[in-house]
């Protein structure tokens, strides 16, 4: 027979291990329903290709420039064409268009923008930066005269 010190010791540990398993768990899960933030805002002052080597040629995909209060972004929509030579356009039912304004967040490489398909609830569609430029500013006048 065992010890009663050594039963209620094992079942004290395992209390524990499963109490913190619990906290640990249960604040992943609320992590994960943090909604997501788009402090960025900038305007489409632009659209494009992008070219990629592919097997029979080149294939092209969309490519969107974003004016912000202190920055020009370049992005790439990343969408591979299927039986054209240019890839699907980014924004989901409604298409990035020139003069559009958008609301993004970035995360190292990569602007993610808030979009609504097939009217399900909004999604986060990414686009990779291809550059991203300080917005060039007014420059000051030279007071050194000769």
């Amino acid at each position: 027979m065992l010890d009663p010190r050594l039963w209620s010791s094992k079942i004290f540990h395992l209390l524990v291990v499963l109490t913190l398993a619990l906290v640990v768990l249960s604040q992943a899960g609320f992590a994960k329903n943090e909604p997501k933030t788009y402090p960025e805002t900038g305007k489409v002052i632009g659209l494009g290709t992008a070219k990629s080597p592919a097997r029979n040629g080149a294939v092209f995909t969309r490519t969107y420039k974003i004016e912000t209060d202190m920055k020009i972004y370049e992005l790439d929509c990343g969408k591979s064409p299927i039986f054209a030579r240019v890839g699907g356009e980014c924004g989901g039912e409604k298409k990035l268009q020139l003069g559009d304004e958008i609301h993004f967040r970035t995360q190292k490489e990569w602007v993610y923008i808030p979009i609504t398909e097939k009217g399900t609830d909004t999604v986060e569609q990414r686009l990779r930066i291809i550059s991203e430029d300080l917005k060039p500013g007014p420059r000051l006048q030279d007071d050194t005269r000769p």
